[in-house]
C-alpha cells in the first residue's frame, strides 16, 4: 500500500525505452515522458510506524511532476460515506500511471507497434505484446483513430490496475521499497482497491475530455469526493477507530481487500468499497462500487484480447513469487497468474479475514 520510495534493493525505477525493438528513434511523450513521481501512502488506522494521517480538507492541486507542486497534498486519508476510507496519494498515484501508460500505449496503436515495455516505480520491467483484431488495417482511418482513442485510455486503465496491483503483490512477498522496512502488512488493505480504481478513473475522464491533466484531476477529485460525502478530518477519525478491532487492532490490519477490478466472470471490473456500519453521520450510505471499462465493446469493436502482459520481476523476491506460480518462465503472466497469487494470499490471511460483511444495501436505500 505505501508508495514505493526510491528502491534500494534491486535498483530505481526509471525510463526505459518503450519501444520492444528499437528503430533508433526514441518516442518521446512530452509531459509523460518520466515514469510518475513516488508520493508516500499510509495506513488507514493508527500505530507506529503506519503513517496514519488525514490529507485534510482542502487537498490542493494536482501535479503529474515536481514543478507546480508546491499546493498539493501529496498523502493522508479521507473517508466519504459511499466511498469509505480512500488514501489520497493512491489515487494520485493511479492517476498518473493512467496517463504514463496512455500515452505509450496511445502511440503505440497509431504506429503499429506489436510490442512496447515500460517500467513503474519498482525494478519490475511490463512488456506488453499487441494484437490488431481482424481487419485494423483496413479500417477507414478516421475510424480507426476514433477507436485508437478510446481504446488506448480503457487499455491504459487496466494496465495501471495491474502497475498497482503488482506493487500491492510484491510488498505482500516482501519487497521493500525503502530496502529495509517491511511494508508486507500494509499490501491490500481495505483502502487500496478502491483509491487505485478511483484514481484511473478520473484519470481517463480527463484523459478523454483533452482537458489540462493536473487541472482536470484536482477538478473532478474533488466533485467526486464531494459526490460520496467525504466527511471532516474529525469524523474520518471517528470512522477509522470505528472499526478498531474488527478491521484492525494495535496498529495491524487483520482483514485484506482483494478485489483488483481485474477479476473476471461474476462482479468483472468492479471494485466496491467498504463502508463503515452504522456512522450516525452516513446514515443511508450505500457504497458508490467503480466500475473499470473493458475492451470487449470499443466503439462497437471487439479488442478484448488487444495485450498481454508479461512482468520481469527483478526483485530479491522474485524466487518467493514465482514458487506459487507452477508455469511461470521467470515472467508472470498478469492475467493468468494474478489471479492465482491473490488466491495464496488469501489462503495466508484466512478467507474469513479477506471480505467484511456489509449491511443489505438495497434494503438500507440510498444516499
Amino acid at each position: 500500500m505505501l508508495a514505493a520510495l526510491p528502491a534500494l534493493s534491486g535498483g530505481c525505477a526509471s525510463n526505459l525505452p518503450a519501444e520492444c525493438h528499437p528503430t533508433g528513434v526514441r518516442a518521446y511523450f512530452g509531459q509523460f515522458n518520466d515514469v510518475p513521481r513516488p508520493r508516500m501512502g499510509t495506513l488507514p488506522f493508527p500505530g507506529p510506524f503506519t503513517l496514519y494521517t488525514s490529507a485534510g480538507e482542502d487537498l490542493g492541486s494536482h501535479s503529474y511532476g515536481m514543478i507546480g507542486s508546491f499546493d498539493e497534498v501529496m498523502r493522508g486519508l479521507v473517508y466519504a460515506c459511499d466511498g469509505g476510507f480512500l488514501d489520497i496519494s493512491h489515487i494520485r498515484n493511479a492517476a498518473d500511471m493512467t496517463a504514463y501508460l496512455h500515452a505509450r500505449v496511445h502511440y503505440a496503436l497509431q504506429n503499429g507497434w506489436t510490442c512496447l515495455r515500460f517500467r513503474g516505480k519498482e525494478p519490475s520491467v511490463y512488456e506488453v505484446d499487441l494484437y490488431y483484431p481482424p481487419g485494423w488495417a483496413d479500417m477507414d482511418p478516421d475510424e480507426r483513430l476514433e477507436v485508437i482513442d478510446e481504446a488506448a485510455i480503457r487499455a491504459a486503465q487496466r494496465l495501471a490496475l495491474k502497475v498497482m496491483t503488482w506493487h500491492e503483490i510484491l510488498t505482500w512477498y516482501g519487497y521493500k521499497s525503502s530496502g529495509f522496512i517491511s511494508e508486507r502488512g500494509s499490501a491490500f488493505t481495505y483502502d487500496d482497491g478502491p483509491s487505485h480504481a478511483l484514481g484511473v478513473i478520473i484519470a481517463g475522464e480527463v484523459l478523454r475530455s483533452g482537458y489540462d491533466f493536473d487541472a482536470g484531476v484536482t477538478d473532478l477529485l474533488d466533485a467526486a469526493l464531494l459526490e460520496m460525502g467525504v466527511v471532516t478530518t474529525s469524523k474520518m477519525h471517528e470512522a477509522a477507530m470505528a472499526v478498531e478491532g474488527v478491521w484492525w487492532a494495535y496498529g495491524q490490519t487483520l482483514v485484506r481487500h482483494l478485489e483488483t477490478g481485474l477479476e473476471t466472470g461474476e462482479g468483472e471490473g468492479r471494485v466496491t468499497p467498504w463502508l463503515v456500519p452504522d456512522l450516525a453521520f452516513c446514515e443511508g450510505a450505500r457504497p458508490r462500487v467503480f466500475v473499470i471499462p473493458q475492451l470487449d465493446d470499443v466503439l462497437g469493436h471487439d479488442l478484448s484480447g488487444l495485450y498481454r502482459v508479461k512482468i520481469e520481476p527483478r526483485v530479491f523476491e522474485t524466487g518467493r513469487i514465482l514458487a506459487v506460480l507452477p508455469d511461470a518462465d521467470r515472467r508472470v503472466n498478469a492475467t493468468r497468474d494474478f489471479p492465482l497469487l491473490i488466491e495464496d494470499i488469501r489462503n495466508a490471511v484466512g478467507v474469513e479475514y479477506t471480505r467484511v460483511d456489509q449491511p443489505d444495501w438495497e434494503a438500507v436505500g440510498s444516499r
